[in-house]
Formats: C-alpha cells, structure tokens, sequence
C-alpha cells in the first residue's frame, strides 16, 4: 500500500481571523484530524466547574491551567505528541494543531523535527521503540484585518511574535479564501 502524504501545521491566529472556517474548508478536500494544546486543559477545567465559557474569567482559568499543566509536567505537550503519533499511525493527511504561545510553537516544531520516537500506540516498549514521525511539519500564520474595535482576548499577545513558515492572509470573501486555503496545502503536502 503507497504512503499518503502527511503534513503537520501548527497553527496560529488572533481570535477571529477564521482559522476554524478555513479547516472546515480543508476538511472537504483532506482527510484532517483538528487539536488545540487546550485541549486536555478543558477537560480538566470541565471536571473542576468550568462551564465552557470563554469571557475573561474563564480565559483566565485556562490559560492559568495550562500554565501550571506546563510547569508540572507539560501535560499540554504530552498531550500534543500523543496527538501526533495518533495521526501519523491514522490515514489522516493533515494534522492542525492550534497553539498560542511561540515558545510552545517552536518547542513542538523541534521535538517533531528531531525525529523523537514516540511510544507505539500499543504500548512503549521498554527500549523506547516506536513510530518515527516522517512528513512535512510547518508552522502557520493566519492573519486577517479586523479593525480597531474587534474584541481581542490575552492570549492573543505575542502570536505576532515568531518567525513562522508560512502566512495566509485571510482577506477574500470566504468562498475564494477558502480555495486559496486548500491550494496552499494541496502544496505543502503533495
């Protein structure tokens, strides 16, 4: 059976630029599999009260529970490569994972590009073996103009402050955004 083709992005926007809405898009044409670092954070936030709101008191919450996750153990990165060995053993073609912070971003970046085995979904075996993430890993911007009054939460500092591979501008209407989208990552994974 031929290899598919695999790309991992890590993704990046402030809130509202539609990086929700441009996945939707990829997922007419790919086979994609949707992760934030968050992820596990909300769940553990659900199990202590947290009613899923994002306003400012639950944004808080979160971001100070990742944080100490990070501080503890680095949960939200356990997590994260377990969601990437999960892909590349899947049929998935591309894996979007959505992380805030630069230093996570390149944290994540580098421990997919070294190469690090990661334990087999069946179980680590005792020598570390396991499955050698091989495909494209990039990282990816996307920006939008939403004026002065659109409404931008804390965690939205410093997504301007990397170096990231690629930069989509989200500035179409969104049918002719969403085509461009898909051709960009019809190149990055072909």
């Amino acid at each position: 059976m031929e290899k598919s083709n695999k790309a991992v992005i890590i993704i990046n926007g402030r809130s509202g630029v539609g990086k929700d809405t441009l996945i939707e898009f990829a997922e007419a044409e790919f086979r994609v599999q949707n992760v934030s670092s968050i992820d596990r954070v909300k769940q553990i936030a659900q199990e202590a009260g947290w009613d899923g709101v994002k306003d400012a008191r639950g944004r808080k919450l979160l971001i100070d529970i990742k944080q100490a996750l990070v501080d503890y153990d680095d949960l939200p990165m356990k997590f994260m490569l377990e969601e990437v060995e999960k892909f590349f053993a899947s049929n998935n073609q591309i894996l979007f994972i959505h992380i805030r912070e630069p230093h996570e971003i390149l944290k994540l970046k580098n421990a997919i590009n070294s190469s690090i085995l990661l334990p087999s979904l069946e179980g680590a075996a005792p020598t570390g073996a396991g499955v050698v993430c091989d495909g494209v890993v990039k990282t990816l911007l996307i920006t939008r103009d939403l004026g002065d009054n659109f409404y931008r939460h804390a965690n939205d500092t410093g997504v301007l402050d990397f170096e990231y591979d690629l930069v989509f501008e989200n500035e179409k209407p969104i049918d002719e955004s969403g085509k461009a989208f898909v051709s960009l990552l019809k190149t990055i994974i072909s």
